[in-house]
């Protein structure tokens, strides 16, 4: 079944799970699996393969795949702060499995709840909310529905990154924006003080800190904010890839263009799109932002990223060589939508 590709975002997790259990090399397996395993496994299927296969068939299996990870990650992120906070685990071990379960948060967990904050119903939204507690980033709620997705390609938007910007720069701005853009948001529709869905979420997030170093220790509460560092890293480094440098044409009423194919960067590799809920037809998510994942649709296929999420980060992280492989095809871009 078409379906079971999907199962792909189980495998981190399984590799999570094993570190958090065993220690020693297992503790870094997720974070280097992810970072090399999959750049490199992905770069092999994809010239054997091609596209990604577009999983329309069944979107209840789809769903299945989509709500069991929810209590997955939950079970995973107590058994690795029963570790982190284990004090006969050397840091080494420490360090690699923080990595890892941030790895899992941040790429899968938040793609996971990215999905689940968009769709109708309280209780889909309120498992989104759930992951996004585990790597204490609850705003991404208010900015990304409210904001990215009404600003995105604009000047207005935190999470569109500027052509020639490195993600260096990047990821602060937008963090520190998320936070900025969702006070105002809530401003704007009239909640203040403890009514502000802001205050409210940073109030849960230290309750959740208090918890976790009761329950875990001081140790385990460090880690954890390592792993989340590293889940919001991941989070803002595919914002970064997915809207970088497009720019929205202004039109002569002074509204800007509606959102359409050529606001996103997409990707139809088959590891990156297996792995991440269909992540990369990304183009097609900011058209339809209710649309579940299974039936998000391909766009142009010749007009995409030249690699998947995880080759693109690690591009990113040498500025030069990210220009000299994305400017120009930015410039190509808003040359074709006349903004350039």
């Amino acid at each position: 079944m078409a379906i079971a590709w999907f199962l792909a975002a189980y495998i981190i997790p399984a590799l999570v799970l094993a570190g958090a259990l065993y220690g020693g090399a297992y503790a870094w397996a997720g974070f280097l699996f992810a970072v090399f395993g999959q750049t490199l496994v992905e770069y092999v299927f994809n010239r054997a393969v091609g596209a990604a296969p577009v999983f329309r068939q069944e979107p209840l299996l789809g769903n299945v795949i989509l709500f069991g990870y929810v209590p997955l990650q939950t079970v995973i992120l107590v058994v690795a702060l029963s570790s982190l906070g284990n004090p006969a685990w050397p840091w080494i071990d420490r360090l690699g499995l923080a990595l890892s379960l941030g790895t899992m948060t941040g790429a899968i967990g938040i793609t996971a709840a990215h999905e689940l904050v968009h769709r109708r119903t309280a209780i889909e939204k309120d498992l989104g909310l759930w992951l996004l507690l585990q790597v204490s980033y609850l705003v991404f709620e208010i900015e990304h529905i409210r904001g990215h997705h009404r600003y995105v390609a604009t000047p207005r938007d935190t999470s569109t990154a500027k052509k020639g910007e490195s993600i260096y720069a990047f990821v602060p701005r937008t963090i520190v924006g998320t936070y900025r853009i969702s006070a105002e948001l809530e401003r704007q529709a009239g909640r203040t003080g403890w009514r502000s869905h802001v205050n409210q979420y940073i109030a849960i997030q230290v309750a959740a800190a208090a918890v976790i170093a009761a329950v875990f220790g001081w140790q385990a509460l460090g880690w954890f904010w390592v792993q989340a560092g590293v889940a919001m890293f991941y989070l803002e480094a595919v914002n970064y890839i997915e809207h970088y440098g497009l720019e929205r044409p202004m039109l002569a009423s002074g509204r800007y263009a509606e959102v359409d194919e050529t606001t996103s960067w997409d990707t139809y590799a088959a590891i990156t799109n297996a792995f991440l809920f269909k992540l990369g037809f990304h183009s097609d998510h900011h058209i339809a932002a209710a649309r579940p994942y299974p039936l998000l649709r391909q766009h142009d296929p010749a007009d995409v990223l030249p690699a998947g999420y995880s080759a693109m980060i690690l591009l990113s992280l040498a500025p030069p060589l990210w220009r000299s492989v994305m400017d120009w095809r930015v410039d190509r871009r808003m040359l074709k939508i006349g903004t350039a």
